[in-house]
């Protein structure tokens, strides 16, 4: 959503491999402080990165595959609204998670 691409369209990587997956390519920039890269031309966004930052190391935490380590719906309000900080991301997920 943040990007307006589906999660599983291939992008072509940093290294020319266009084999990898949206998920894959937005954690590594989300994880690398990048998050730019995925707004590509959307003037609005940039004038906020910070929220679409936030927004975005949110998201992941939502999709983290040990559903331990998921925020609850409480957390996510509140790490939405700015009132609780977001965690440093887990793993960053890799090129084969889906």
């Amino acid at each position: 959503m943040i990007c307006c691409r589906k999660c599983q369209d291939p992008v072509t990587g940093q290294d020319g491999d266009d084999s990898v997956t949206l998920f894959w390519w937005a954690g590594q920039l989300v994880c690398h402080g990048r998050i730019e890269v995925l707004l590509h031309g959307d003037d609005d966004a940039m004038e906020d990165l910070v929220r679409v930052e936030r927004f975005s190391r949110v998201a992941f935490w939502c999709i983290e595959p040990n559903p331990l380590l998921r925020p609850t719906m409480h957390q996510v309000v509140q790490m939405l609204e700015g009132v609780v900080e977001v965690g440093l991301l887990p793993d960053p997920p890799s090129s084969t998670d889906s």
